[in-house]
């Protein structure tokens, strides 16, 4: 708009078989943000050398697995700054909202976890309407740093506080199982996250490396919702966590396998993990890696 603004869109997909069977699953999603250098309804006068955001983003994914179809549709509306050049950085959405729907879920998976609260619950249609808060600190202000340097990344999500606080002061006297808006049942529960992760770059030209990382969350219901839902849990295996393992099929922890899904979806409400990796040059562009995670 000849501002300065940034519009962003991204497509994301992921596509998993058996071989030999005729089992498939199907992941895609794909999103728009605008960003504008400004604060819209709050005051820029705090940030006499920077540019704080106004961020707007939309989001959309669709699930398609043996047992069930499901979409996420989401929407965020905050604010975003940094401080320290570029070093400390802040994300605030003090609106947030998500609604998640289930379609064709197959009548033989419902009845093999008709037992299963927790993911009876994850197939019924909800709405998580919250805020969120992310704060991400680094002792580099480099996208790729060529030099020791250590980062630290934290997430905050909460939802259904203001909701559950009317419904306190406000519903019927009678207790009710689960309170609705416009129909549908929303969740209450709060989200953390936390990353910290220690490079150590030596040699001649910094060409080895020693990293280690260190990541843990939880997420919490009450009020409204006994679990949280599935979409807000965590999971480990996949690329980028225990990698060797595929994403989803490790834990929870020392709870029974839910043998009824065809492809694993194991997810847990807290999760801790650690990795140690050292990196080294082998011949030109070609690096390699050895690595332990737990």
């Amino acid at each position: 708009f000849g501002g300065g603004e940034i519009l962003d869109l991204g497509f994301k997909g992921n596509f998993q078989f058996k071989i030999k069977e005729p089992v498939r699953s199907n992941e895609f999603s794909v999103n728009a943000s605008v960003s504008i250098p400004q604060f819209w309804l709050l005051p820029n006068t705090a940030f006499k050398n920077k540019i704080p955001r106004t961020e707007i983003k939309l989001n959309f994914n669709y699930t398609d697995r043996p047992e069930y179809k499901r979409n996420i549709s989401s929407f965020q509306y905050g604010y975003t700054w940094d401080i320290k050049d570029n070093r400390l950085a802040f994300q605030l959405y003090p609106l947030w909202l998500n609604l998640v729907k289930a379609t064709d879920v197959d009548p033989d998976f419902l009845e093999k976890i008709q037992h299963d609260i927790q993911l009876i619950e994850s197939f019924i249609t909800h709405v998580d309407i919250g805020s969120k808060f992310n704060v991400y600190y680094s002792t580099s202000n480099q996208i790729n740093p060529d030099h020791t340097y250590f980062y630290l990344r934290g997430n905050v999500a909460t939802s259904g506080n203001l909701l559950g606080a009317y419904n306190a002061i406000f519903a019927e006297k009678e207790p009710v199982r689960q309170h609705k808006i416009f129909g549908v049942p929303y969740d209450q529960f709060v989200r953390v996250e936390l990353a910290a992760v220690q490079t150590w770059r030596f040699g001649t030209f910094n060409e080895y490396a020693f990293a280690t990382r260190l990541t843990g969350g939880i997420a919490f219901a009450y009020g409204n919702s006994y679990f949280p839902p599935q979409e807000q849990t965590f999971y480990v295996g996949g690329s980028d966590s225990m990698r060797g393992w595929p994403a989803r099929v490790l834990g929870p922890g020392s709870s029974q396998l839910l043998e009824m899904f065809i492809i694993r979806n194991q997810t847990g409400s807290m999760k801790l993990e650690a990795n140690a990796e050292f990196r080294f040059p082998i011949v030109w562009k070609l690096k390699g890696a050895v690595f332990a995670d737990a």
